[in-house]
């Protein structure tokens, strides 16, 4: 296994432990980044109660279009797969899979 980046590391462990103080939980999209964020997220070991919920990793086209991040299919031809544009789609999607199946997510 790769050693993840310090860097990202200790910016994932300051957005942690910010999310439990608050009760917030953290579900991620990810394409180009191919699960790093969801990575250091999750290699934290703190103690703490889960506030990483899941990750949606949707590395082609196809992933993002037909599985639960769905979002308009001409979105990346018009915007490019890597945009704001599409970037936002992509976290609407993981949000509203997450909205559409919260027992699936309950562990607190």
């Amino acid at each position: 296994m790769a050693t993840l980046p310090t860097d990202l590391t200790d910016l994932a462990d300051v957005v942690i432990r910010a999310a439990t103080k608050r009760g917030m939980t953290i579900a991620t999209a990810e394409s180009c980044t191919g699960g790093l964020i969801s990575s250091c997220l999750t290699a934290l070991s703190l103690g703490l109660p889960p506030a990483f919920l899941c990750g949606f990793i949707t590395y082609c086209e196809r992933s993002q279009n037909a599985s639960c991040l769905a979002f308009r299919v001409d979105a990346i031809a018009e915007f490019g797969a890597v945009s704001d544009m599409v970037a936002a789609a992509m976290a609407e999607g993981a949000l509203a899979h997450v909205r559409r199946r919260p027992g699936c997510f309950r562990d607190r």
